[in-house]
């Protein structure tokens, strides 16, 4: 009879760490939102750092940060897309509606030096350019999701030289390139697929939808994206007022915030005031959101 009983206890006891071992949390459970600042204006895209958030407002690029009011940085026409490079803000202009409907060749790509705020316009003769990032070989990106007239798809921008349809995606928004270098994610507005693409950046021609994120009714709205140091994904669903997570590894998906009226654009904290463990966006309506995991979870 005792050894029935000490096999009992060995199971028992060997079982303990399974029955108390706690559950990994799910980055699919809902964030928490928080806003920064309201009432800035129709804002299009932003871009934190460790103290401070530039973004764009239909006529200037302004700056945030968490001890004083917002401040202008520069003024601009239609500003959209924002990066920060080799000393210097990298901003689009000419992001207007009627510029793409009308197929108007009004935007450019501005560098403004971040220490002796010289600004110079580094390429010019672009049609409507949103999203905006650059390639590992220093060449620049534009977007645009209002087609209309003279399609000109992700256009791609050489030493100021303008090359339309370098990918020939006409309804295109959100650009994030990978860590290697190797793809470009980008994804589309107004369509009821509201897909999510892949482009091997050595062949542009190869593209491959990563995932559908469209539901019955009104499209998404995919806008802006970005690409988190964990691998994944966070798309910015304007018509949805969401933020979407997505594995481009698997296309599983699943939207983390809602309540967002017109999100227009997303972004990882990059750490300082701003923490890497968070997420931050801008809305049409004026809002400017910390987004906050649930414990344990990173984006």
């Amino acid at each position: 009879m005792r050894l029935p009983l000490l096999l009992s206890a060995a199971l028992l006891v060997g079982s303990a760490p399974l029955a108390s071992a706690a559950a990994v949390p799910s980055p699919c459970q809902a964030w928490k939102t928080t806003d920064l600042a309201t009432g800035l204006g129709v804002l299009e895209n932003l871009l934190p750092d460790r103290t401070g958030i530039y973004y764009s407002e239909s006529s200037a690029v302004m700056r945030f940060t968490r001890e004083a009011a917002p401040t202008k940085v520069v003024d601009a026409t239609s500003p959209g897309g924002l990066r920060v490079k080799d000393g210097a803000l990298w901003f689009v202009t000419g992001d207007g509606s009627r510029s793409g409907a009308l197929g108007t060749a009004d935007g450019t790509i501005e560098r403004l030096d971040l220490r002796t705020r010289k600004q110079t316009t580094w390429a010019t003769g672009l049609t409507m350019p949103n999203g905006f990032t650059f390639l590992p070989d220093g060449s620049a990106l534009t977007s645009r999701d209002v087609s209309g007239l003279h399609p000109t798809g992700i256009t791609r921008v050489v030493r100021g030289k303008v090359q339309e349809s370098w990918v020939d995606q006409n309804d295109s928004n959100g650009l994030a390139v990978d860590p290697t270098g190797k793809w470009l994610y980008s994804d589309e507005t107004f369509t009821y697929g509201s897909k999510v693409f892949r482009t091997e950046i050595a062949h542009p021609s190869h593209r491959k939808v990563v995932a559908k994120l469209g539901a019955p009714g009104v499209p998404k709205g995919l806008d802006d994206l970005t690409l988190a140091s964990s691998g994944a994904l966070y798309v910015a669903a304007n018509s949805g007022g969401e933020v979407i997570r997505l594995d481009p590894r698997s296309g599983a998906s699943c939207v983390v915030a809602s309540g967002l009226t017109t999100i227009s654009s997303v972004r990882q904290g990059p750490g300082g005031a701003f923490p890497a463990d968070r997420l931050y966006a801008t809305t049409f309506t004026g809002r400017l959101v910390e987004i906050t995991p649930p414990a344990g979870v990173t984006p």
